[in-house]
């Protein structure tokens, strides 16, 4: 993560001439990404990930979330020990500004069954298009 998109979040974030927040689908990565390490499949089934030096450690921290959690508090709680962790990202994405960003689109993905595909889905058709990204 820290190589594949931490470089642009630190371009973006030392460049005036660029907004963080014009980010979309980089947060919608780390947001699938998170939401995968939950290891619960779109329709609610359970998967193996593949192997990680830090898969314990990042699904212990996300082990208070499931399927349907809508509590924006547990979600912070859980993700921002993540999200703060420059080793991971590349940088902090609260200081940045992204993490609030992420943590809104990982609740859209855990709504129930189907949600994770219906958030893809959004994002990269009409709602993309609503937050400034243009194709």
């Amino acid at each position: 993560m820290a190589i594949r998109f931490g470089e642009t979040i630190k371009k973006y974030d030392e460049d005036p001439s660029k907004n963080v927040q014009d980010l979309l689908f980089i947060p919608v990565a780390i947001a699938s990404w998170l939401r995968y390490l939950l290891a619960v499949d779109d329709k609610g089934k359970c998967f193996k990930p593949s192997p990680d030096p830090l898969l314990s450690e990042l699904q212990e921290a996300l082990k208070m979330l499931c399927l349907g959690e809508q509590s924006m508090e547990k979600i912070h709680a859980a993700l921002q020990p993540l999200l703060q962790n420059a080793t991971i990202f590349g940088s902090d994405l609260y200081q940045v500004g992204l993490a609030e960003k992420i943590e809104k689109i990982f609740r859209e993905m855990l709504t129930g069954p189907g949600a994770f595909r219906q958030t893809i889905h959004y994002y990269v058709t009409a709602g993309g298009k609503e937050h400034g990204n243009d194709f």
